[in-house]
């Protein structure tokens, strides 16, 4: 049995420990989860591993995706520009208070941006303002769904630095396929809003046709799922299909901790690499234009991901020793 509190901190301690106690007489393997924020704060983040709950962790998120809600360009470890992988470290060895499992690693949920609609205004590729100033409103949503080569291959690093993570993840519906959040045109049923904030930031505007930061409430296109975009960006879902069958067949992917995971830096602070008890050697490199050196045992490993594909199956070989991790991309590779 499994148990999500929404804005948890709500709870005072005492609270939270009798419902602790509770549901462990019914199952004691019961798993809580707190999302630890919100409401009065009565109860600190910290409190909830102390008493052995597991809580949404927005460490990683925050490294690999900088901001919430972004409104113009920016820095983020996906689009390589952040020079911020060492950030990744303590999510990749599950080096925190308590145990790894506790800690549920994301990059998207129900609230704020989604992770594609994240990449897409921090890139530039989308901007909320056109050259005149005005409302940059989307005509043809397909057209602004289907991502760019580049903005594919950041969201596939993003996926990289989140599958490495040890503890358990979660996924939102249509992150897989880089699903972004526009309000439709609501014109005569939801009057538009635009002054309550900044457009793309505050969640009391409702600015049609332009990607919301808060939807959690719309019962409308904007929240509905659209299948039939899932075929625009299809290469993206079948990279975390790949990534999901790899993790759930390899338990160090996870399950591992501080005793089983070496990080290992090199001279491109957009890149990390993880040797995980020697079984599996996983590496991330979110810089666009430069490849990152790493040093390995020497042997012979077989690649089960790489910047293109993902998967249980091997994709080629390689030797150890030096290698080297292309620009844009993750590499995952076990031993033969």
């Amino acid at each position: 049995d499994g148990f999500r509190f929404d804005l948890a901190a709500s709870h005072d301690r005492e609270t939270i420990e009798y419902i602790t106690e509770r549901a462990q007489e019914v199952n004691p393997n019961v798993y809580l989860i707190a999302e630890p924020w919100g409401g009065a704060g009565l109860t600190g983040a910290h409190d909830f591993i102390d008493i052995g709950w597991a809580k949404w962790d927005d460490g990683i998120r925050n490294a690999i995706r900088s901001e919430n809600r972004p409104t113009g360009e920016g820095q983020n470890f996906a689009l390589g520009n952040a020079d911020n992988a060492s950030q990744l470290q303590q999510y990749w060895e599950g080096d925190q208070q308590g145990e790894p499992y506790q800690y549920v690693g994301y990059i998207e949920s129900h609230d704020d941006a989604t992770f594609g609609d994240n990449l897409r205004i921090q890139s530039g590729y989308y901007s909320f303002l056109d050259e005149d100033g005005e409302i940059n409103r989307i005509e043809d949503i397909a057209e602004y769904q289907e991502l760019p080569e580049d903005l594919i291959r950041a969201n596939k690093v993003g996926a990289g630095a989140l599958f490495l993570s040890q503890g358990p993840i979660m996924l939102h519906l249509g992150q897989e396929w880089a699903r972004g959040k526009v309000m439709p045109d609501l014109e005569g049923e939801v009057p538009e809003v635009t002054d309550q904030g900044q457009i793309g930031a505050a969640s009391d505007n409702v600015v049609y046709r332009t990607p919301s930061p808060n939807t959690y409430m719309a019962d409308n296109e904007v929240n509905w799922i659209n299948f039939d975009h899932v075929e625009l960006n299809r290469d993206l879902l079948e990279y975390y299909k790949g990534l999901i069958e790899l993790r759930k067949e390899q338990p160090l992917l996870g399950r591992g901790g501080p005793e089983t995971v070496e990080t290992m830096t090199t001279g491109n602070p957009n890149a990390l690499g993880a040797d995980i008890d020697g079984e599996i050697y996983g590496f991330v490199n979110s810089d666009p234009h430069e490849s990152a050196s790493f040093q390995i045992p020497a042997g012979t490993y077989s690649v089960v991901v790489d910047g293109e594909s993902a998967g249980t199956e091997e994709l080629y070989e390689m030797e150890g020793g030096q290698i080297e991790v292309e620009p844009a991309s993750t590499l995952i590779l076990l031993p033969k």
